[in-house]
């Protein structure tokens, strides 16, 4: 019986499996735009044929765009069917004062809507055969679409959302008196985010000929796993021998176009839900020789964080 001896850890092949992970070729044309939005999205814009989900657009649609887009449906859809009641005019419509077209069409637009609504206070009714039918489809296109809009208003306030607030700068500090790269978020809400896990891909540019290729390299963290996530968590890289950033200068790492990209996941207790986060940083974010201000301070009774200190640095002295 033979026994398999793992091969020992080598970093070429840890590199080479970040490539995968982040699905992200290595190599293009021509272009150094960040692969990552500052809020995590991807850089990437599709052309050509795509399909559209309208579900998705509306889910991800502001309160107050899916609130104005309601509105505008109901008042287009009354107007059209009050539109379909002026053709019928006084003669088609039992109630309704004879007038000008504009004066008829308002009252058509009041019939549509009650009922739209099923509101139906009883002083307009359809009289003839095609006032009828209209009142038939628009009846039926009211209830089809309250429905609707009670479904993905259900649909959009019940979905879980989290506020992980990340600081707006990552820094070079100094942790227990070694350089190191640092960034840190918080749990913005009160909702029990726990078994949360860190990762830190540093990402940058070389050329080769009239080509560009990205590299990537996993940043070592000293902790990358946290059970529990009451206060705010500073990642902590130490820039020694090992690290892609020894030896770089924030010059060096702008002419590379260096970009990091952080991903965060966890399981939301109170939702009942995974999270999955993304943050992207690039030079314009990185600050040499700056530490944190702690967030948050200890009474006798609890422990108050400040979230408002989030992105709150001073200066230090750094020596290589």
């Amino acid at each position: 019986m033979s026994i398999r001896i793992p091969k020992p850890f080598d970093r070429r092949t840890r590199a080479k499996k970040v490539k995968s992970d982040l699905g992200i070729d290595d190599t293009f044309i021509s272009g150094r735009a960040r692969l990552l939005h500052k809020d995590g999205t991807f850089n990437v814009t599709r052309k050509g044929k795509k399909s559209f989900n309208l579900y998705k657009f509306l889910m991800q649609m502001s309160w107050t765009k899916f609130f104005l887009l309601l509105f505008l449906a109901y008042i287009s859809i009354n107007s059209f069917f009050g539109l379909l009641y002026s053709i019928e005019g006084a003669e088609g419509i039992y109630g309704m004062e004879p007038g000008s077209w504009a004066e008829e069409f308002i009252q058509s637009f009041f019939l549509s809507v009650q009922t739209f609504t099923t509101v139906g206070y009883g002083k307009l009714n359809p009289e003839s055969m095609w006032a009828n039918v209209i009142s038939v489809a628009n009846a039926f296109i009211g209830l089809m679409s309250f429905a609707l809009a009670t479904g993905l208003f259900f649909a959009k306030w019940s979905s879980p959302t989290h506020e992980i607030l990340f600081s707006n700068r990552i820094l070079v500090s100094k942790h227990e008196g070694k350089k190191a790269l640092m960034v840190r978020f918080i749990n913005g809400m009160d909702n029990h985010i726990v078994d949360l896990k860190a990762r830190i891909t540093m990402t940058w540019v070389t050329t080769i000929g009239t080509k560009f290729r990205r590299k990537f390299a996993l940043l070592d963290l000293e902790l990358d796993h946290i059970y529990m996530f009451p206060l705010n968590w500073t990642l902590v890289h130490i820039i020694d021998e090992n690290s892609p950033l020894n030896a770089r200068d924030l010059k060096q790492l702008e002419d590379n176009n260096t970009e990091f990209l952080l991903v965060i996941k966890g399981y939301d207790v109170t939702y009942g839900k995974a999270i999955h986060i993304a943050r992207s940083y690039n030079c314009e974010d990185l600050v040499y020789g700056a530490s944190y201000v702690p967030m948050y301070e200890t009474t006798d009774d609890e422990t108050i964080i400040n979230l408002d200190q989030i992105d709150d640095i001073e200066k230090i002295q750094l020596k290589d």
